[in-house]
């Protein structure tokens, strides 16, 4: 088990327990006392968790708005899935804001390897693209709010003033029918507003946690939004969808899953099983691929990256390709 995955096992016993002993912590991830202890410590510096005589406590968190790290950890799996869903989205060459927050830094992780210019809002996505040689980066000015790491400020909607983008991806506190997007800090929702202002289109990557919630900044009214991409079943966007916003659903995969090699897009005709033929950007690729749960067979790429859900003969899959076989 990574350390990552182990600190969210963590964090998970300790917010459904309320108070769990280290020796007993241990014992379940069967590792030693000491290592559960470090990843505590970690724990506790993002604010996750509190120590106390030998046992960890969930932090009480503020009604406002809970620290990134606490944040990081919730509905991960969901997040990773719209991020490769939105990057689907993203043609190679275009111009792109990333907004603040985890499911917007699932979509950077996403967008590693392709050759777009990204200009992110939040410095931890930048740092994490910093070193992709296909990435061309653009840092943001303003100022940077301690904890979320997030710019704000007049100057960080300067860019704006002088930039134009394809695409910006819109992160949210919440989502409502009627008073639209919205997020904590109003200072945040300005630099939002000015990115929606000189972006061709923006899409909106929201989990499920979102919908129906309402907080204090007002960043604009459902219209604004091409299209959002969320892993809400589809009877939790009925009324968003009313509107007329477009909603593509990433939901949890059932069934046969296809284990690829990065986010491609499968082409109609492409004669799969077992192996199938992909586009992503540049000259076409066979990637070789077989149902998870084995109704075909064939070889898998190593170290798989993305998975897509096996959905029949032309259907669609997350990320707006279709299977043909």
């Amino acid at each position: 088990m990574t350390a990552a995955a182990r600190r969210r096992a963590l964090a998970q016993a300790v917010r459904q327990r309320g108070s769990v002993p280290v020796a007993e912590l241990a014992a379940e991830l069967g590792c030693s006392e000491m290592t559960v202890r470090r990843d505590l410590n970690a724990l506790e510096r993002d604010g996750i968790i509190r120590r106390v005589h030998g046992s960890a406590v969930a932090a009480s968190l503020r009604a406002s708005e809970k620290p990134y790290p606490v944040r990081a950890f919730e509905s991960g799996e969901e997040k990773a899935r719209i991020g490769r869903a939105v990057a689907a989205l993203i043609s190679d060459g275009e111009t792109v804001v990333l907004d603040a927050g985890t499911t917007a830094a699932e979509v950077g992780r996403a967008l590693r390897g392709r050759p777009v210019t990204v200009m992110p809002l939040g410095i931890r996505t930048l740092v994490d693209l910093a070193y992709d040689e296909q990435v061309h980066l653009i840092a943001p000015g303003g100022d940077v709010r301690p904890g979320e790491l997030v710019v704000t400020g007049d100057l960080a909607e300067v860019a704006f003033d002088r930039l134009r983008f394809d695409t910006f991806v819109l992160g949210a506190c919440g989502v409502d029918a009627r008073s639209g997007v919205t997020t904590h800090v109003p200072a945040d929702a300005r630099v939002k507003r000015a990115a929606v202002a000189s972006s061709a289109r923006t899409i909106l990557a929201a989990d499920q946690t979102k919908l129906g919630a309402v907080t204090f900044g007002h960043v604009c009214p459902l219209s604004a939004v091409e299209r959002m991409v969320t892993g809400a079943p589809p009877a939790s966007t009925v009324d968003l969808q009313a509107l007329g916003l477009a909603v593509d659903h990433v939901l949890r995969p059932q069934g046969p899953q296809l284990v690829l090699n990065s986010s491609f897009l499968l082409e109609p005709g492409s004669g799969l099983a077992p192996a199938a033929r992909v586009r992503r950007g540049g000259p076409r690729t066979v990637a070789r691929a077989r149902p998870a749960l084995g109704s075909a067979s064939g070889p898998v790429v190593q170290e798989p990256v993305g998975v897509l859900q096996w959905c029949g003969a032309g259907n669609r899959v997350a990320g707006g390709g279709r299977v043909s076989v």
